[in-house]
C-alpha cells in the first residue's frame, strides 16, 4: 500500500462510474486489488429488507490481511441500510471499507473500524451529521 499522500484529481473521481473504475481507483491508490464477487449469504447478511436492497457485492481488495474493501450496489441506500450493513460486519475480524452506490452518481465510503472492547463493550453509532455507521467506543 502506498504510504505517501496521493493527490486525487477530478478525472480520478470521474473514473468511479462503474465497478471496474472503482477497482482501478483502489489499485491506483496502492491497494492489493483481488476482485471477488460475493453473496449476501457468504457475508452473513440475513436481514431480508437489506438483502432486497442489495443488487451486487464485490470484494475489491484486502490490504495486509486486515482491511477488506467491498463494493455494494443497491436499489437505494437509506441510513437504516447502512446501519444494518455495519451490524452485519460487527463480528467479522479486521476493518472494512464499504463503498456503497445505487447509480455511481453518488458513492458513500463507510469505514468500519474494530475498537478495543472495554468493560462496557463496543457499539455502533453514526458519526454525528454524516449518517454513516462507524464503530466507536461507548463512554461512561
Amino acid at each position: 500500500m502506498q504510504t505517501d499522500d496521493f493527490k486525487v484529481s477530478p478525472s480520478h473521481i470521474r473514473s468511479l462510474s462503474n465497478r471496474d473504475g472503482v477497482a482501478s481507483f483502489f489499485l491506483m491508490l496502492g491497494y492489493n486489488v483481488d476482485r471477488n464477487v460475493q453473496s449476501t449469504a457468504a457475508l452473513g447478511i440475513a436481514a431480508q429488507g437489506l438483502k432486497r436492497q442489495i443488487t451486487y457485492i464485490e470484494r475489491i481488495a484486502v490490504q495486509d490481511d486486515w482491511l477488506h474493501v467491498y463494493l455494494f450496489e443497491t436499489r437505494s441506500m437509506r441510513v437504516a441500510d447502512r446501519q444494518a450493513l455495519a451490524r452485519a460486519f460487527r463480528n467479522k475480524s479486521g476493518d472494512h471499507l464499504l463503498v456503497l452506490t445505487s447509480d455511481y452518481d453518488t458513492l458513500d465510503f463507510v469505514l468500519l473500524e474494530r475498537c478495543l472492547r472495554l468493560a462496557k463493550g463496543c457499539d455502533i453509532r453514526p458519526v454525528a451529521g454524516a449518517g454513516s455507521p462507524r464503530r466507536g467506543r461507548r463512554v461512561g
